[in-house]
This record gives structure tokens, sequence and C-alpha cells, in this order.
């Protein structure tokens, strides 16, 4: 890439980027983050302080003569008598995981090796070994909290552990993540409301609600998405929206607002979720890493937020069409939100399709944040249920988290049964594309017509969940199981590609796929037996 076309790249990343983003960017980048401040806590915790139980923990460390074996996003590393917390040989992603301190929660390992392991992180932390930061801090404040409301008895050193966190707090309360905003700013102010409830600590505890009442305004939208669309970053922060719900008194004047926010986003999300259990994975999105539909609404319901609420799909850009046989969700919306895209995939007007209660096209999800050419791969274009057009992306995604040019996506027609969309984008090579897609949803059929205005080829694929197996292929029609077939209509070639299915971060299992392409209009028949 040469020096003006890095310049337009960067260009088109930053210009969208909030004020308040620019000047916490600069100022951060002027007061580098030192070791962590011991401070000693004098006051005494919350007497009535409850939390909602957790639907359930995975096994992190397993602790055997003198090593501690650490499983995390599907990679296992073995530590000899210590643990080196700033370890980040596998990415920077498993080191932030390894310093969450989610082992706290992991009751098969005792007390007291947890109680130790803390607190040899914290050692670390004031050493300056390892750097505070406040995404890994709030979540780990969060786990801290728990741990010690949970095991109040067994804990040998609840002083130091106490201290551990008060300084924490501290160090979150000066160092909030406003050059980021979205869903790390939410995870610090849950992360301050409850210490500051924990503690008795008001200023915290203020500061927290002042930025939830804020923040979840702005973040929850209208039919009830988190902004930043990703189902599983939605249900983690419908997790910490119902977790608050729990620990807060009833006089507490944010409560109606968490409340009136889980209502909302329990119906985007039973909207979002299959008749199989499944959530569709848009952006960054792959199974595992949140806690499930059933699990969340389960809670909601213990905690008095109203999941019979039924929002219509709007601001967030996905629409559903569903009956008993198909469920069909499309993305007819751009890049969102336009300051913090980070978690966006360049995915314009994909779909995902469950037939007869199982997965039939999917997105592949994600596995990694590294950057490299499997990220890219995983946020481009071609790895979505949409139109590629010469081999290019609809929007510059670049780096791990970063948009440059972004497509503009409009609704043309829209209906019960039908939704025509339009995206219109320039290529990083300067190509410009317009493609229209036309769904037609009936029961049991949907009808699929793209028509594409480009100088270029256009190429579109379809992903099949894995497990899905060809009965026959003939000419331009392939059929499946239970009486499926899928028509191609006006394209010029059909072939099969290989592809991976990501069942998790660094867990993929290999599936299959139907590349075609067409000239201006291509139209695909779905038959649902």
């Amino acid at each position: 890439m040469n020096l003006l076309s890095k310049t337009k790249r960067y260009f088109h990343t930053v210009r969208y980027l909030k004020a308040i983003q620019v000047f916490y960017r600069i100022k951060y980048a002027l007061i580098p983050i030192k070791n962590l401040n011991k401070s000693d806590f004098n006051g005494s915790v919350h007497e009535d302080f409850t939390l909602v139980p957790l639907p359930g923990q995975k096994k992190i460390i397993t602790v055997k003569g003198g090593t501690y074996s650490i499983k995390l996003l599907n990679q296992e590393k073995v530590f000899q008598s210590k643990i080196n917390w700033s370890y980040d040989a596998f990415d920077r992603l498993w080191n932030y995981n390894l310093q969450y301190a989610d082992f706290l929660n992991q009751n098969d390992l005792p007390v007291s090796v947890r109680e130790d392991l803390i607190l040899d992180l914290l050692s670390w932390l004031y050493d300056g070994k390892l750097l505070p930061e406040p995404y890994p801090a709030s979540l780990r404040i969060m786990n801290t909290i728990r741990f010690l409301h949970e095991h109040v008895e067994p804990i040998q050193k609840t002083d130091l552990l106490l201290n551990g966190l008060y300084s924490e707090l501290q160090f979150l309360s000066n160092r909030l993540e406003y050059h980021l905003l979205g869903n790390h700013l939410l995870e610090n102010a849950f992360a301050l409301l409850m210490g500051g409830t924990f503690l008795n600590q008001k200023k915290w505890a203020d500061l927290g609600e002042k930025i939830l009442e804020d923040q979840l305004d702005e973040q929850i939208l209208d039919d009830g998405a988190h902004f930043e669309r990703s189902p599983m970053y939605h249900q983690t922060i419908l997790f910490r929206v119902l977790e608050a719900i729990s620990y807060l008194s009833g006089h507490s004047d944010v409560k109606n607002v968490l409340k009136s926010s889980a209502s909302k986003m329990v119906s985007w999300l039973k909207t979002m979720t299959f008749n199989d259990g499944s959530t569709a994975h848009f952006n960054d999105s792959v199974d595992g890493q949140a806690y499930s539909t059933g699990d969340l609404i389960g809670i909601a319901n213990k905690y008095g937020a109203d999941t019979e609420l039924h929002l219509e799909m709007s601001d967030s850009g996905f629409r559903k069409f569903s009956s008993k046989t198909a469920e069909l969700i499309i993305d007819v919306d751009g890049i969102k939100p336009e300051y913090q895209p980070g978690h966006a995939h360049a995915d314009s007007l994909s779909f995902v399709l469950s037939l007869h209660g199982k997965p039939f096209i999917v997105d592949p999800a994600i596995s990694t944040y590294c950057p490299g050419e499997r990220r890219n791969l995983e946020r481009s274009t071609k790895a979505h249920n949409t139109i590629t057009v010469n081999d290019e992306y609809s929007a510059d995604v670049w780096s791990s988290f970063r948009v440059g040019r972004r497509p503009s996506v409009r609704i043309l027609h829209e209906s019960k049964n039908k939704i025509v969309a339009e995206a219109t984008y320039c290529t990083y090579s300067g190509l410009t594309v317009e493609h229209q897609r036309s769904i037609t949803f009936n029961n049991k059929n949907v009808l699929i017509t793209d028509s594409v205005k480009s100088e270029k080829k256009a190429s579109g694929r379809l992903h099949f969940a894995p497990g899905t197996n060809i009965k026959n292929i003939t000419d331009m029609t392939i059929e499946f199981a239970e009486n499926t077939r899928i028509i191609f209509l006006n394209i010029k070639d059909l072939k099969k590609f290989r592809y991976d299915f990501n069942t998790g971060f660094n867990q993929r299992i290999e599936s299959f796929g139907m590349e075609y392409t067409f000239d201006d209009t291509c139209i695909i028949q779905i038959e649902a037996g």
C-alpha cells in the first residue's frame, strides 16, 4: 500500500471518531500507565449484598504436582510452580482472559489456591511486571467481588484482597475507556457500580450509575439491540445488566433503567435466536463465550425483567422472517456504530437460514482477534452469505478492529414477507459498486434476487452448516435431505468450496459452501420440503 492509500485509509478510519475519543486518546498517550498503586481499604463491605448465581463456569486452571495448566480460548499452557501473568505467546486476547481472573469462579479449585493466585496476580500489578489496563481490571474487579462475597468464611487474607480491590477501583476510576466507548465503557461502569456498592463507596457507585444511565440510553437501541450488533457481546452485556439488578437495592434510581434495558435486550435476543436455541453469528460472534439465551431469559424472569416483550426489528438493521419450517435473518445495514466499528464485519446484505429446526446457511463466526490473514478473512465480505465484486470488500475492514471506507445501505421496500435493500460502496481499489438484494419469504420457500451494477465480475457465496450433505447436483439445482433444494437461475458457473466453520476461539471444523458467478442479475430459489 502506497503512502496516499494509507493516508486515505487512516482518514476514513478516524473521521467518524467522537471528539471525546480523540481527547482521551491524546490524554492517555501523554499519561502512560504505570504500576498499580497500593491502597488500604479502611471501610466495611455492604451487609445485604446479593448476586445472581452464575449459570456455569468452565474449568480454567488445573493444579497438579506444582504445575498450573491453564486452558483459555481453546489454547492450553502449562506453567511450572509460578504463573507468568504477562504471558502472551498465543496472543493478547489470551493474556487478557488470563488477567480477567475467571478462575476465581472455578468451584472445583480450592478457595486457598484461588486466593493465592489472585494475590500473586496483584503482586505483579503492584511491582509493574504487569501493567494494569482498564478492561481486564473491570472484569477482575467483578470476579474478585463475587469471590469475596461467596467465600467469606474460608478466605484467610480478606484484608489483602479488599486492599487490592480498592486499589483497582481507584485505578479504573481514573482510566475510564472514553477513548473506546462501546462495550468497554459499559464494563468499566458496571465494575464501578458493583465495587462502589460492595465497598460502600458512594463516589464510585454514583459514577457507575451516571455512566450507565447515559450509555445504556445510547447503546441499547429502540429494538433492544446493543449498538455494536454482535449477538455475543449483546449476551455478555445483558448478563451484566441482570447482575447489576440483582445486587442493587430497591431504592436505586438506576435499577428501573436497568430493568427497562434488560426487557428490551431480551426481546432482541429472542428474535436473534433460532428455535433450536442457537444464536445467529453476525459480526464478532462465536459460541461458548457468553451465557446462552435460555440461561439469560431464566435470570431475567427471576429479577423482574419483562421477558414477554416483543419489539419489532428496526434500528439494529436486522430483519427476521419465520415460519414453522424456516427462519431467516438478514443484515440490511452498514457499519455501525460509526465511531466504534471494532466488532463490525464487511457483511452488508448477508443472511443466515435455519430449516426444519436446524442451521442450514450459516455465518462462519470468528476464531481470533489476532491481526493477520485469518482475522481479515473472517471479517471479509466473501466470508459471508452475500455478493462480492472483484473479490473486494464492501467495507475496508483492516487490522484487528479498524474500518476505513464504509458502504451506504438503505431499505428500498419492506413488507411482511419481503424486503429489498441496497448497498452502495467504493472498494479499496476505487471500484464503485451498487448491490441490490431482494428476499421474498413464503413459509417453505425463499426467493433471493441480486442485482449488481459494476464493471467487474460478481460472485456470491452460501456457507452451509457443518454436517450438511448434498444428495444430488443436476445442472444448476442442488438437492439436500428432507426434500430441500436450491435452484440457481441466470448464473454463469457454480462450484463447491471448503471453509472453516468456527466453533470457538482457535477452534474450527471443516464445512463447505457453494460459490456462483453472474453478470448483472441472478436468482436463487430455496425450497424446503
